[in-house]
């Protein structure tokens, strides 16, 4: 595994892993574990023995994946890949997408119950309102995984892959002031105008924003002139890229909480041909692969995106694999209590921006 610098390990040693937790989160609001120890291996239980014994006389086993949306591509890759491991591992996979409505995934979630699935992962918009639905899942014997998500009831569910949202903002931020570092250097006080996107309605991705917005206003060279807190799609992207220019045409750098509206934003940067894409440098807290094929492109303003997930020193690193890990676990019985995996940080950048926020204990997870 590549090493990073003392001061990322320190940072990633701090946040650590957890691959069977027993202990209270410290803050309720708390997006990821905080940093606690491994419990000692046991037995499976009989019904999870039951389910491996399925699967391995080729059996269905049966996991629902509710998610909130099919439409942001970062999540759609996310979704994509977890259920690509979990058919390879032999289960069935049966996603179902609330776009946007809670309480019809409250009902999707039911239905899952009602189906008796033998796992539930589960992608929401507001954890708070699907916590009694969640319990009744664990209490009915189906695991709840978690997609990129900590709830403050975590420790009564079964694990999951959680992610440090302020420090994805924070991470996202800093790699535009790298890019700032090369390519304004002498700008003075103030001078960098600044757009900063985000969808405030769900309190993760508020996270990134408010982390983006005081990384990014902490530089002096910098102005925030434009900022957009419903921004969740690419189209919205576009039209917020075209709205933020019309009000200050001096906007040169574009912070987006998730590569949906960054890639609306590079969109319309490059559909107007009186625009120098030097110039631009548009930034996003998540991967998909049409973003990473963005930042590739040298005529593309998309200057880098970071990926979350699992960093693999020989295999691929894939967004998501913290979340198959965590959800294989519960369901073949690896683990008597809690699984949650806090996702490394990686970037897929342009100009050698080159973050790896590496947890140590991931390593095993590829052996």
């Amino acid at each position: 595994m590549k090493k990073i610098t003392a001061l990322l390990l320190a940072l990633a040693l701090m946040l650590g892993l957890c691959a069977c937790n027993t202990e209270e989160p410290k803050d309720s609001q708390s997006p990821a574990p905080s940093a606690p120890q491994p419990a000692e291996s046991s037995a499976p239980s009989e019904a999870v023995k039951d389910v491996a014994a399925r699967l391995e006389a080729g059996e269905e086993v049966l996991v629902g994946y509710a998610v909130n949306t099919l439409a942001n591509p970062a999540l759609k890759q996310t979704i994509d890949n977890v259920a690509g491991f979990l058919e390879e591992l032999g289960c069935t996979v049966s996603i179902a997408a609330c776009e946007g409505d809670t309480a019809l995934m409250i009902s999707q979630v039911e239905n899952f119950i009602e189906m008796a699935v033998d796992l539930i992962i589960v992608a929401p918009i507001d954890q708070t309102a699907m916590e009694d639905t969640l319990l009744k899942a664990e209490a009915a014997g189906i695991p709840v995984v978690f997609n990129g998500q900590y709830p403050a009831y975590a420790d009564q569910m079964s694990g999951g892959g959680a992610t440090d949202y302020p420090e994805l903002g924070t991470q996202t931020a800093k790699s535009a002031l790298a890019w700032l570092d090369q390519n304004y250097a002498d700008a003075g006080e103030g001078e960098v105008h600044v757009a900063v996107l985000g969808f405030n309605n769900t309190f993760i991705f508020k996270q990134i924003y408010d982390s983006m917005i005081a990384t990014i206003e902490a530089d002096p060279r910098v102005t925030v002139t434009y900022t957009g807190t419903e921004h969740n799609s690419i189209d919205s992207g576009f039209n917020a890229a075209a709205e933020a220019l019309t009000m200050d045409p001096e906007i040169r750098v574009f912070l987006c909480y998730q590569d949906s509206p960054g890639i609306g934003v590079a969109n319309y940067l490059m559909s107007d041909s009186s625009l120098n894409m030097d110039e631009f440098g548009v930034f996003s807290g998540s991967f998909s692969d049409t973003s990473a094929q963005m930042v590739d492109d040298p005529a593309n303003p998309t200057r880098s995106i970071i990926y979350y997930g699992i960093h693999g020193s020989d295999a691929a690193p894939i967004m998501g694999y913290d979340i198959f890990y965590a959800a294989r676990e519960v369901l073949l019985g690896n683990v008597e209590d809690s699984c949650w995996i806090l996702a490394d940080m990686w970037t897929h950048d342009s100009f050698g921006f080159n973050l790896l926020i590496d947890h140590p204990e991931n390593d095993h997870i590829y052996d």
